[in-house]
């Protein structure tokens, strides 16, 4: 069995019932390509799963998901599902022979059908930002010589927290 990956992606696991080992051969620039050799010869249906990690450049940053190229293969479909941290905004940018399929929860930015290989599925990624509600009541207290002032601010911070708050006042 060949896969094609992506050259900057790092295998971290390739697990599966029947693996002898496995080991990476450079290919083509920017691209490698693992090798499993199986302990006997394969036949019927087989499930390996294969773990990679690469970096994510500095926030914004354009991520591109691996393209997993299983070399001689008739037919290779498939699903990406994408997760996020809550602290992360999230959006498809560019979907080539692929199509989204379901949106996400709130960490959940959604799956994804691969049609056919070779496909392309990119993501900006973006640091989250705090979506803040203020409900206030406001309490004018006018006597004959001077006029005071009570503000009630009750906040609702969604997605990131926030570490200080700003009121205007009059001068």
């Amino acid at each position: 069995l060949k896969i094609a990956l992506p050259a900057d992606q790092e295998i971290l696991g390739v697990t599966g019932a029947g693996i002898k080992e496995w080991k990476i051969d450079a290919a083509t620039p920017g691209r490698k390509t693992l090798v499993i050799l199986p302990e006997k010869p394969l036949r019927d249906d087989v499930a390996l799963k294969l773990q990679l990690e690469g970096l994510v450049a500095k926030l914004p940053a354009e991520v591109k998901v691996p393209e997993i190229e299983v070399i001689g293969a008739a037919q290779a479909n498939g699903e990406v599902v994408v997760n996020a941290e809550s602290q992360l905004d999230v959006t498809p940018k560019t979907l080539v022979s692929a199509a989204r399929t379901q949106a996400g929860g709130n960490a959940g930015v959604g799956s994804f059908r691969i049609l056919r290989q070779p496909y392309q599925l990119t993501l900006d990624v973006a640091e989250a930002k705090p979506q803040v509600e203020v409900n206030s009541l406001t309490r004018l207290n006018v006597k004959r010589d001077v006029a005071t002032l009570t503000s009630e601010l009750n906040y609702q911070v969604r997605r990131v927290g926030i570490f200080e708050t700003r009121v205007g006042l009059p001068a």
